[in-house]
């Protein structure tokens, strides 16, 4: 076999071989000699095999798909600069990054058989836009979506995105890891209608939204759903809770070591997210009021205003309550599209907290309404 091997890679002739006259030197020369002859022919088997693969497959109608590359575990797309009038969006409700004018960054792309439409630009909150072709006016619009730190959900994967460095390509890379399960109970009430819909952020920075399929870009409300494994915190949440719906978000409202309130966007990531353990949301714990102003030892002259403030947190999960509404009840609000065409729309009736002012001898001083915020 090794005469043979020789007489292949060497061009030896057989005649010239005599194993008789090798010493232990030459022995161990011609055995480092054929490892370097095995290695070289594994190396050309790989890249006889590589030639094979196709680098790029353009899908119909010009979409740029690139087959994923080493050491990228996903899918690069090409992005082209183009004018935010030549976005083709028709609908009454525009992405907030296509309402501005100017030039953006565009991809064409096909995930899981959908084509979209990506935009990014380079707008604080806004960068991000991903706009499905076959239904343009159901792109992501729960809080977060709009952020290329953001993760989508697309058939049956969840997909993270990101760009190059030079900012001429989409990274696209499909989550590969765990996951685990997000319920909201009723905290022991006896209430059948129960449902979450909203969006988290992870200590990872990324933004991922909490509820069934979009409707018209925003999750449907769900008793539990799936998500990857991590710890989060909430974006904003609403949650219903048979005829009273609550929404409730990160808290950036702490004490200090004088029990005094200060603003603070470090954020507590207690939602953990476990794969053999679902993690219960159930307001069972009775929320805490913090007087956000004026502060403890703030003074003013007679006859000048002062302003209160007052936050309703959850000290356990560390959340601020945003709004309280009674979905039993209906308001009327309207609000202007970019294009100028003004629209009203039904909602849920919020309920303000009642607030009264006292000295400390009890006489009353102001009362009123408090709203949320």
């Amino acid at each position: 076999m090794i005469r043979a091997f020789l007489r292949k890679e060497l061009g030896m002739q057989e005649k010239r071989i005599s194993f008789r006259s090798l010493n232990a030197g030459t022995l161990v020369m011609l055995c480092l000699s054929l490892m370097l002859i095995v290695s070289g022919c594994k190396e050309k088997k790989r890249e006889f095999n590589s030639e094979k693969q196709p680098e790029e497959v353009a899908s119909k109608k010009n979409t740029k798909e690139v087959v994923r590359e080493e050491p990228l575990d996903g899918m690069i797309f090409e992005l082209e600069h183009v004018s935010v009038s030549d976005g083709d969006f028709s609908g009454p409700s525009r992405p907030r990054l296509l309402s501005r004018s100017g030039i953006v960054r565009r991809s064409q792309i096909k995930i899981d058989g959908i084509d979209y439409d990506v935009f990014l630009a380079p707008y604080r909150g806004t960068d991000f836009c991903l706009i499905p072709k076959n239904n343009p006016q159901n792109y992501p619009r729960w809080i977060g979506a709009e952020q290329l730190k953001s993760m989508h959900l697309i058939g049956e994967k969840y997909y993270s995105f990101n760009k190059t460095p030079d900012g001429g390509k989409l990274l696209v890379s499909p989550y590969e890891g765990d996951f685990g399960t997000f319920e909201v109970h009723a905290g022991g009430r006896n209430i059948q209608e129960i449902g979450i819909q909203g969006s988290l952020r992870s200590r990872n920075a990324f933004s991922i939204a909490v509820g069934g399929e979009l409707d018209k870009g925003w999750p449907a409300p769900v008793r539990s759903c799936q998500l990857p494994v991590g710890d989060y915190t909430p974006v904003y949440l609403q949650v219903t809770i048979g005829k009273v719906q609550v929404a409730i978000s990160d808290n950036y409202y702490h004490l200090n070591s004088q029990n005094q309130v200060y603003r603070s966007h470090k954020s507590f990531y207690g939602i953990k997210i476990l794969q053999n353990q679902p993690y219960l949301l159930d307001f069972s714990v009775k929320p805490q009021v913090f007087i956000a102003k004026p502060d403890k030892d703030q003074r003013i002259r007679l006859g000048h205003e002062l302003k209160v403030e007052a936050v309703l947190v959850d000290p356990t999960m560390d959340i601020m309550i945003r709004r309280i509404y009674d979905t039993t009840q209906k308001d009327q609000r309207q609000y202007t599209t970019s294009d100028g065409q003004q629209h009203t729309v039904e909602v849920n009736k919020s309920i303000e907290p009642k607030v009264l002012i006292t000295r400390a001898n009890g006489q009353k001083v102001a009362e009123g309404v408090m709203p949320f915020g």
